[in-house]
């Protein structure tokens, strides 16, 4: 029953009972799983998963999920992924819903700002605790056997303007003008 109601979409790839079930017209979609994007009357949208998308009836939007959602907008905040797909990079969006974790052994890496506690941080890393009585930056060494600096601040040559060794002491360079 995946795509019964397409009439003239294309380049729709639906796999699973339902996937795409209401898509008429539209093109350019991909649903893998039991009455992913079933609702979907929009175009180049990408559904994995048990009811992801449900509800979903944009265009360009992601959703990796296993549940059935409450509504369109319950979807898009509950979906363990939901993302919106623009040929502007800035535009695009994803969003986890859930704990992130990275891990490798590789370097990992965010070009833009990175914001704790803000949607809109104004450096590339800013840290906002919410309330007055939570610690802002834990930083801790490995076991006591850390034998470089816990923290550094250094200029763009690489030259350390301060830092908090892994004793406690903080060392802060001064250079004149």
């Amino acid at each position: 029953y995946a795509l019964a109601a397409n009439t003239t979409g294309s380049y729709n790839v639906a796999s699973g009972p339902y996937a795409l079930y209401v898509n008429t017209t539209n093109s350019n979609n991909t649903a893998l799983g039991y009455r992913a994007g079933f609702s979907s009357i929009g175009t180049g949208n990408v559904f994995l998963g048990y009811q992801s998308g449900y509800y979903e009836t944009g265009s360009n939007k992601l959703f990796i999920d296993n549940a059935l959602r409450a509504s369109e907008a319950d979807g898009r905040t509950k979906a363990l992924i939901y993302g919106i797909f623009d040929a502007a990079t800035a535009n695009q969006y994803l969003t986890v819903n859930g704990q992130l974790q990275v891990t490798g052994t590789g370097n990992s890496y965010i070009s833009g700002n990175v914001g704790i506690g803000t949607t809109g941080p104004g450096a590339k890393l800013q840290i906002n605790t919410g309330a007055d009585a939570t610690i802002g930056q834990i930083i801790k060494g490995n076991s006591g056997v850390q034998t470089a600096n816990l923290q550094e601040w250094q200029n763009n040559s690489g030259y350390i303007l301060g830092s908090i060794k892994n004793n406690g002491d903080a060392n802060l360079s001064v250079i004149s003008p």
